[in-house]
């Protein structure tokens, strides 16, 4: 279980870079993000049979021997300096007095950074976004980095000692390491001592907390927030205005070249396959210079981003549960898992996908590929695709445009999707230490990133003054919308705009923010890449939640009860899962219906079919529980 989840959380980290994992309501008509983020009336609940059993709130905060300064949202007295509705709840936006505090208190963040070029594990406090936020918040922060790949091993000794920091990254969470390190479940983190309970602290997190009554009392984003009736465990980012995090894109300057016309004509496998059939024979000499598909390790980078038109998800970290007509099941291990598996090794063996697929963890590993031509089908965050052009070796005019998700049918009755959401949950966010020095003002500053204000500086980065000066990420034109600096947009490193950003900017799946998701694209031919979004999440998200078929990872919770059922057996059964799924893919087992049907039943024996039982109880109970919230 502990490989498979870290495994898992750093997967997750990746696929959903610059990403938004879910959508609301309002994206339709979503700007471009070039408008400073105005003061915003509350959204009035709507209150109702459905907010019936939301926690019982008592805004009081704790009574603390140190409450923080007076610049917090919670008077020395304990009053509030926010109104909230008849449930407890803030009725809009908080915006802080600033700095938040003028002590001397240094708070302590260990910080488990993803990738060697974040500035903050080179620069630590004095990094050019670190400096920015001291200036502004007036709280020191001391960043105690700890490279990804090995912050379990990490988080198990800060576990053996209970040597926390006063801030944990990347803890908690459906994900996190508290579980991957042995720890046990996440209420036993707060009912064993170790960490504050955020619910006691609320009154400190008026922002954090008004996201509940911002939408009406939802109740998914209800179940994200509580662990339980009492508890709420971390704080994670929100997304304005989410959209899917990746999307297959291709070289549309190629199907201009082959004839092959626009990339939004494709929609099937059938059209995608002859395509790149083409793009092989004709663009790369039979594919002696290159090959039509980037797949990764994982095969998807987003589950269901390219099987999603087969009802399937091909992501192979581990199989996924999947919800069918009210009967829980698994991806890669069903008939029509055979079948996706079967499309994949054609394609693989006709020479339409790269053979060094298994080298690939990112887009960015194949960063040369790319930009010299070697591959012409790729999925990708939008961020990306200006970088790709503009960065290209070989061909000037490279020109990359997105293109649907294929499916069976032209006309493919979407149920591999996903619901709409506007918390992003996977990384965990920010926990926090029940020895902490000040947890007010460690809570307080994790809210001030949904304020205005500090959603603003965690989106955009660092102000300048004009579009290129140096070592900022943002200017105000003389209309005052916001645009990226020359300094981002032509960046020495020749990264793409969101890989470049971020290296300086809060990062948007791992921290607690209401992240603008598209700030990055706030530059010349921004709604170009934002367009792309829209294209995918036409594929991406369910008409109709109830015939979905992915799993309400948000909502629907295992108990303290079934999570340490679990932990009996399914170590050892994900371990059996990952050494012999993967022998359909280097060869080493052919794939025929018998060796699949063999795979499939010890699968079950080895431990899924308890795994099947106890999901399917979470979910009829948390059905039960969806039907009495809603009324």
């Amino acid at each position: 279980m502990k490989k498979t989840i870290a495994l898992l959380l750093a997967l997750c980290m990746v696929f959903a870079l610059f990403a938004a994992c879910g959508s609301s309501d309002d994206t339709d008509d979503a700007p471009v993000a070039t408008e400073v983020p105005a003061e915003q009336p509350a959204e009035q609940p709507a209150g109702g049979d459905e907010t019936s059993d939301l926690p019982p709130l008592d805004i009081t905060p704790e009574e603390l021997p140190h409450a923080g300064d007076d610049n917090l949202a919670v008077n020395a007295d304990g009053t509030l300096k926010y109104d909230v509705d008849d449930k407890g709840y803030p009725l809009g936006w908080y915006e802080y007095d600033l700095p938040l505090t003028t002590g001397s208190d240094t708070l302590v963040y260990w910080d488990p950074t993803l990738m060697p070029f974040q500035v903050v594990n080179s620069e630590g406090a004095n990094g050019l976004y670190q400096t920015t936020l001291r200036n502004t918040t007036g709280v020191n922060i001391e960043y105690q980095t700890v490279d990804f790949a090995g912050a379990q091993q990490a988080f198990s000794v800060i576990l053996a000692s209970s040597d926390f920091t006063d801030i944990m990254g990347s803890v908690a969470g459906p994900f996190g390491f508290w579980a991957a390190a042995g720890g046990g479940t996440s209420s036993d983190m707060i009912d064993q001592g170790f960490f504050a309970n955020i619910a006691d602290y609320r009154a400190y997190a008026p922002n954090f907390m008004f996201q509940i009554p911002r939408f009406d009392y939802d109740p998914e984003l209800i179940n994200a927030v509580w662990l339980n009736e009492e508890m709420i465990t971390n704080m994670g980012p929100y997304i304005e205005n989410p959209l899917p995090g990746t999307g297959w894109c291709i070289r549309s300057d190629w199907l201009e070249k082959i004839g092959a016309g626009a990339p939004t004509d494709i929609f099937t496998y059938d059209q995608l396959y002859d395509v790149s059939t083409r793009m092989k024979n004709e663009i790369f000499d039979g594919g002696t210079t290159g090959y039509p598909f980037f797949f990764a390790t994982t095969i998807e980078l987003q589950a269901g981003a390219f099987y999603a038109g087969m009802d399937t998800a091909l992501l192979n970290t581990a199989p996924m549960v999947k919800v069918v007509d009210g009967q829980v099941g698994f991806t890669l291990t069903q008939d029509i898992d055979y079948q996706a598996i079967e499309l994949f090794l054609k394609w693989l063996d006709e020479g339409l996908i790269d053979p060094d697929y298994t080298t690939y963890g990112t887009t960015d590993v194949a960063k040369s590929q790319l930009l010299s031509d070697k591959l012409g089908i790729v999925p990708i965050n939008p961020g990306e695709i200006q970088g790709l052009e503009q960065y290209n070796t070989v061909t000037p005019n490279a020109t990359w445009d997105p293109m649907h998700s294929p499916a069976l049918t032209a006309d493919w009755d979407w149920k591999y999707a996903h619901s709409q959401g506007r918390y992003s949950y996977v990384g965990g966010g920010w926990a926090f230490a029940k020895t902490g020095k000040n947890i007010p003002l460690a809570i307080s500053y994790a809210d001030w990133f949904y304020s205005d204000t500090g959603s603003l500086i965690g989106s955009y980065g660092v102000e300048g003054e004009a579009y290129d000066t140096p070592n900022s990420t943002y200017y105000y034109t003389d209309d005052g919308s916001i645009m990226k600096t020359d300094w981002v947009i032509n960046n020495d490193q020749q990264q793409a705009v969101a890989w470049f950003m971020f290296s300086y900017q809060q990062v948007s799946f791992l921290e607690p923010i209401r992240h603008i998701h598209l700030a990055n694209y706030a530059m010349e031919g921004g709604d170009r890449l934002v367009d792309a979004f829209y294209l995918w999440a036409e594929d991406y998200y369910a008409p109709d939640p109830d015939t979905k078929y992915d799993w309400p990872s948000a909502s629907a919770k295992v108990t303290d009860e079934q999570q340490a059922d679990l932990n009996t057996f399914i170590t050892d059964t994900n371990t059996w899962f990952s050494e012999n799924y993967a022998l359909f893919f280097d060869g080493s087992v052919e794939l025929t219906r018998a060796n699949w049907d063999s795979y499939v039943s010890e699968l079950y024996n080895q431990g899924y079919q308890r795994y099947q039982d106890i999901m399917q109880a979470v979910y009829d109970d948390y059905m039960e529980k969806r039907a009495e919230q809603l009324g």
